[in-house]
This record gives structure tokens, sequence and C-alpha cells, in this order.
């Protein structure tokens, strides 16, 4: 007899077979149960690898035993009774015919039901991240990636600053890949330190994969340890583990996302991934903990990026970080365009110094090249929701909120959880007529995503247009400060002695007084409530340096109707230049030309 008939005989194929399909079966399973017993995520590995052991265990079993009616038997040295071998082979036979059932039963629950779309949720008080997790699912996910903080396991607790910088990097070579989405730095350092499911975080970003990784580094050593993690199993897709020197760093960067790009089968569209490099370890230090710096929103920074450019005069992002920078920070519109401009001759595609420039610009009221940079950064990276979000803030104060409206919808689409974005998009909202959505935008995020005390202080219109009410009990942060606190009472009892203390900050070079916790934004938006427009706008026309302000005035929503209702609005909108701007463009919808050459707007 042939061995492929002996193994026939002795039933080892149908055994391997009827293995293969209970394995499937209690791996789906452990699919199911993982999550619903909060198993880690190595879990279903783990359950794999003793499965695919068990595999060659089966099969030997199968040929050292027979099945008799007495149970289990080893095989007899010589030829078996055809009677045994044919009971053996008939109870597999059933074995096999049941689980196909099964298999098929799953196959068809899997195919009609496990597709269907969830319930929406409409008490988002009871579930937090509804809102978002609804708007941003809504999208393709296939080649969104959020790539996680990496976190620092050195031993020095210090360099936190370095595994920050390694994951900026590998976010902005996985921005430059065609075909890959990763949401924003701002959205992503959120998450830093996340101790819960990893499929959490998928689900709220609405990504397809997350990248996570480690950063150990010692003297000039790096090791640094990346995993994909593919968002519908649970299971690491691609790992790796990279040991360089730090002079290499920069190549390891580019292997992550090669390697990414790869097994996701996107072509890298750069030669480089990392562009502008630099060999100067020092330089590049000093850099990272600049922008550790910037984040925190420490002056410190400025110095370490000013170390950074000296030591690598040819480092075009160090120019480019030192610019916002200056930008964001000093308020030195001279020194930010000129960092901005040494970047740019540098690389003149980086998007960071585009968006330095077009910020200071606009800051300055040079409207026109202002919008010019930020079209030429959404030029190069289109998905960018923190470009679009400052995309949104230049068309509202120009008047274009119709644009300004889908501008901030496709950021909306993209990352959600951007404060800046979603007070741009709820302005927007607003003075195309929709405040009621605005506002039920607002209070979603910060239902959502907990203490957004910015945000709400942002949309501050919006509280006071409530149907003339003010309303101050909207869901969101904390808000037990001493501004909070004016602004309530203020609105409660407004005497004379409130107003005067109002006029006071709003002519103040300051924009504020010691004793009264509100800036002059507050108080201008207080002024106008009590119907002090004709104080405010000859303040503004005199001293026109508050506008744009680093919060969003929402100069055409309702809030300002009595504002831009005044004879002298015309005289405001070519103080600040609005008017050069409309005549190298277009006016706006709500404004018209007078016969007298001036201006007005509804």
């Amino acid at each position: 007899m042939s061995f492929i008939a002996e193994l026939r005989r002795r039933n080892v194929f149908k055994a391997g077979i009827a293995y293969v399909l209970v394995a499937w079966l209690i791996l789906q399973a452990g699919d199911v149960l993982g999550p619903a017993l909060r198993l880690p995520e190595w879990a279903n590995s783990l359950l794999a690898f003793f499965l695919i052991l068990g595999f060659p265990i089966v099969l030997v079993f199968a040929w050292a035993f027979e099945l008799t009616p007495d149970g289990f038997r080893p095989e007899s040295s010589g030829s078996p009774t055809e009677a045994a071998a044919a009971g053996k082979g008939r109870s597999l036979d059933i074995a096999v015919i049941v689980l196909l059932l099964v298999a098929a039963g799953y196959f068809f629950w899997e195919s009609r039901f496990s597709d269907r779309p969830v319930e929406t949720v409409t008490d988002s008080a009871e579930q937090p991240g509804t809102v978002d997790e609804a708007a941003v699912a809504s999208g393709p996910r296939g080649g969104k990636i959020a790539v996680l903080p990496f976190a620092n396991v050195s031993e020095d607790e210090s360099r936190d600053y370095f595994s920050d910088g390694v994951t900026e990097e590998v976010i902005n070579a996985l921005v430059s890949v065609p075909g890959i989405s990763v949401p924003a730095r701002t959205t992503i350092f959120g998450f830093k330190d996340y101790a819960g499911d990893i499929r959490e975080i998928g689900r709220t970003l609405g990504v397809a994969y997350v990248l996570e990784g480690s950063v150990r580094s010692v003297g000039n050593e790096a090791r640094i340890t990346a995993s994909l993690v593919d968002m519908d199993s649970g299971l690491p897709v691609w790992s790796e583990t990279f040991e360089r020197n730090l002079d290499k760093i920069f190549a390891v960067q580019d292997e992550i996302a090669r390697a990414i790009a790869a097994e996701l089968e996107v072509e890298l569209g750069v030669n480089e991934a990392v562009p502008n490099q630099t060999s100067d370890m020092a330089a590049y230090d000093a850099y990272l903990r600049g922008r550790a710096a910037l984040r925190k929103r420490d002056r410190d920074a400025i110095g370490f990026l000013e170390q950074a450019t000296q030591s690598a005069e040819g480092f075009a992002p160090a120019w480019a970080t030192l610019a916002i920078a200056h930008q964001s920070l000093t308020g030195d519109h001279g020194k930010a365009i000129e960092a901005a401009r040494r970047a740019l001759a540098i690389d003149a595609t980086n998007i960071d110094a585009m968006t330095a420039m077009g910020s200071v610009l606009r800051q300055t009221r040079r409207w026109t090249e202002s919008e010019a940079y930020f079209k030429r950064a959404l030029s190069i990276d289109p998905g960018s929701a923190e470009l679009l979000e400052d995309y949104a803030e230049f068309l509202n104060l120009v008047g274009r909120n119709h644009e300004a409206l889908e501008v901030a919808e496709r950021g909306m689409e993209i990352d959600p959880r951007i404060q800046p974005l979603v007070a741009a998009y709820a302005e927007a909202l607003t003075s195309v007529g929709r405040d009621i959505e605005a506002r039920q935008v607002v209070a979603d995020s910060l239902r959502a995503y907990g203490d957004q005390s910015g945000l709400w202080w942002a949309s501050l219109p919006l509280w006071l247009l409530s149907d003339g009410v003010p309303t101050l009990d909207q869901p969101g942060p904390v808000r037990a400060g001493a501004g909070f606190e004016y602004l309530r009472s203020s609105l409660a009892s407004a005497d004379a002695q409130t107003i005067n203390d109002l006029k006071s900050i709003l002519s103040s070079a300051a924009g504020r007084l010691e004793e009264i916790p509100i800036t002059r934004r507050e108080a201008r938006l207080l002024l106008l409530y009590f119907d002090e427009v004709d104080f405010v706008i000859e303040q503004d026309i005199a001293d026109p340096s508050f506008f744009p302000s680093g919060a969003r005035e929402w100069l055409w929503s309702p809030a300002f109707e009595d504002y831009r209702a005044h004879p002298r609005f015309g005289d405001f909108l070519e103080r600040v230049r609005i008017t050069n701007y409309w005549d190298a463009t277009a006016l706006p919808p709500t404004c018209r030309k007078r016969p007298d050459n001036t201006v007005r707007c509804q």
C-alpha cells in the first residue's frame, strides 16, 4: 500500500481538515470575545500560535491512533480491520460535515448582518466622543494612519523632547507619501501617555492603522522600535527595530515611512521623506528642544532654535520653526518674516515656513500676500487639517464666509478635534446665518473632548447671540476662573462703572487692566453687547492693531451687525486694508460699493 493510500486509510487528511475548521472557528470566537473580555492585544496572537503548533500534533495523533467503539487506541502493527477503519472514517466525515455547516452559517451571518450600520447615538452626553467618531468614520479610512507619540524609554526622562521629535519627523515623512493621510500633530499629541486600548484611538480618529513605537537613546546611540497595527484586527501588520548612531536618525525616519508605504502598497512619491537633514547633531538636538518648548508655549524655544540655526545655517526646518516661534510667542513680525524667508530660500516647499509667513502677513494686514502663501502650502499638502484651519480663518477675516465654510468643512472631515478649526467652522456657520448649527457644533465638541476652555472663550459671540440672552451654561470645561465670574456678573448687572472699566481695557495700550481678568477681545464684545458701538468703532479706527487678534473677531457674524451698519464701518475697513484686498480680488456678496466709492456691508 502506498504512503498516500495509508494516510487516507488512517483518515489523516480528514483529521487535518477538521482541525483547520475548528481552529478557524476558535480564532473567530477569540476575535469577538477578546475586546469584550478586555484581553490584551497579543492574546489572539498567542492563541493563533498555539493553534498552529497543534496542527502537526493532530496529524501525528491521527496517524498513530484509531477511533474504536471503546475510544482511541494505538494503531495495530498489522493491518487494522476494515470495519474499524470505516468506523473511524464515518466519525470524521460527520465531524467535517458539521464543522462545514457551522462555518457556512457563520459566513452567512457575517455577510448579512455584521456590516449593518451602527445606530446613531443621540445622547452624546452619555456617550463621550460619539459625535466625533461618527463624523470621522464617515470618510475613507484605507490610507489613514495615526502616528502616536513615541514613548521615551531612555533612562533619562528629560529626553522626551527627542522621542517627540522622532514622532513629528515620522509624521512629516508619512504626510509626503501620496495616498497616506495622517491626523494633525496637535491632535496626535493629545494622546501622549495614553494607556488604554489602542483600538479606541483608532475608532476615535477614524483611521485604518495606528503606528506606535518607542525611543531609547544613550549617548550617540538610539534604538527605535515601530509597529503598525491594523485597527480591524488589532494585530501588528509590520514591526521593526532600528539601532543606529544619532547621525543616522533621519535615515531611520525615512526607513519607517518607506516600510509603511510598502506594507500598504503605496508608492513613496519623493526622493527623501525627511528633507533638509543636518549632520550636526548638536543643531538637531537644539532644534528638537526648541520644538518641544514651542509646543508648551515656552519662550525658551527662541534660544534653542537660534542655537540650531547658528550651528547649521542650512537646516531649513530650524529656520521655519524659529519663524513660527517669533510669530506666535514674541510677536516680532520682522524676525518671523526673515526666518521664514531663510527657510524658503533653502527649501521652497517647507510648509511650516509658508504657514509662518502667511500668518505674519495676515497679522500685518498684507492680505493678498498672506493668501498666496496659504494657497501655496495647501497645493503641496491639501489634506492638512491645520492648513485648512489657517486658510478658513483668513477667509473669515476678509468676509468670504461661504468659502471659509467650505474650507473648514473639509478640515472637519479630516480632523474635527482641532479646537481652532472648530472655532473657525462655527464662525463661518454663524456668519452665513446658521448660528443654531454653530452652537451645536461647539457644544458637541466641548462635550466630546472635555476641558477646552480656549474653544469656549473663542466662541463667546455664540453665547451672547442666544436669542438675545447670554447663555453661559454651555457644556464643556469647568469655568471657575475669575474671567468667567467677571463676565457673568457684568452681564447680570452692567452699571456705569462696569462700562467705564470695559472702555479702559479697550483703550489701554496693554489691552487689559491688572484688576480686571478679561482681555481686550472680551471687553469689545461686551461693549458691543451693551450697545456702545460708537465708542468701539472709534477706538478701532484710532488703533487697529487688535485686528486680526490671535482669537478670531467674528467680524461678519450677527454679533457685529450694528457695528457693520455704523456710518464709519467703511473707514474701519480701509484702516485695516480689507478694501485693498477686495480691490485686488472681489467684494463679498454681503457688501457693495456706493456711488461715493465707499463700501456698505450688511
